[in-house]
């Protein structure tokens, strides 16, 4: 027999015929399972589950239970919740410092290092020999005029001041007449591929260790390359520094660039005192202007 797409074969009437004296021969065993199946039947619902009408006075058969749509939802941002406390957890524990031995107490934080001063120490970072950690000091400590020059290894006018000024400040440091403190900066080291400034500025830290400081300074500045290079490679500071009379130690220094976290705390620190330019000339605490009249005369009125 063939169907038609999507229907189910029908019984014939010989099907129907066999099926009537199945159930009409079926024996007392069968009659008792279909009373115990009907016994155990809902009320108001057939043996096949379709519903009837529940007598008078009898509730009817309650409808499945349907769980609300939030419970799901809830149960994501439960999930999601417990999720995130666990990784909480875990961040706090991962970070958490170890306690320390009973008995023992915790090691605080250190406080912010003093970055400027006579003998300011840094942890952590080399000052030159006799060096503070605001620049170097050349003279006698007591002298009555204080004088602050803040330079840049690679700025133009520094070298002007430095040619026309620097015989100047040597006198009067000999003298005993006032304290000259440079300040090297690093400035500059944004117009430089290779960080001159910072580079020879640390460089000037090695040559106060050899003893040719300020010689090394004026050297350097004669020798100034161009604003916006590469500035001087190593080789050539080095060269420098023994011309001024550096011994060996003096080209390992400069290699290592053992003085450069210095460079940088004495940056840090004049541009907390308002320092944003260079050169920078202060007597005494008060700027003046950037030539050699005005600082003899500066001089002259701080001495009294």
């Amino acid at each position: 027999m063939s169907t038609s797409p999507g229907t189910e074969d029908s019984p014939t009437a010989d099907d129907a015929g066999s099926a009537t004296a199945d159930v009409g021969s079926a024996t007392p065993d069968a009659d008792a399972a279909t009373a115990d199946a009907a016994a155990d039947q809902p009320a108001g619902t057939t043996s096949s589950g379709s519903s009837v009408p529940a007598p008078a006075g009898v509730p009817g058969p309650r409808p499945p239970a349907v769980a609300p749509r939030r419970t799901t939802v809830h149960t994501v941002i439960g999930a999601v919740l417990v999720l995130a406390f666990a990784v909480t957890v875990a961040v706090g524990i991962h970070h958490t410092p170890a306690r320390p031995a009973d008995g023992a107490h915790p090691t605080p934080w250190p406080a912010a290092p003093p970055v400027a001063g006579p003998q300011a120490p840094i942890p952590g970072v080399a000052l030159p020999a006799g060096a503070t950690a605001s620049g170097i000091m050349l003279g006698k400590a007591d002298a009555r005029v204080a004088i602050d020059v803040y330079i840049d290894f690679q700025c133009p006018y520094c070298r002007q001041f430095e040619l026309a000024s620097g015989p100047t400040l040597d006198q009067l440091v000999t003298s005993g007449q006032a304290r000259v403190t440079y300040h090297p900066l690093s400035f500059f080291d944004r117009f430089s591929s290779t960080r001159y400034s910072s580079r020879a500025a640390a460089a000037a830290g090695c040559a106060i260790d050899a003893r040719v400081y300020p010689r090394f300074q004026t050297l350097m500045f004669e020798q100034q390359p161009p604003e916006g290079g590469v500035g001087l490679p190593d080789d050539r500071i080095i060269a420098l520094g023994r011309q001024a009379g550096a011994g060996d130690q003096f080209d390992r220094c400069v290699r290592d660039r053992r003085y450069a976290p210095w460079v940088s705390t004495i940056t840090a620190q004049a541009t907390r005192d308002g320092v944003d330019s260079t050169p920078d000339l202060l007597v005494n605490g008060e700027g003046i202007e950037h030539t050699d009249e005005a600082l003899r005369s500066a001089v002259r009125s701080a001495a009294g």
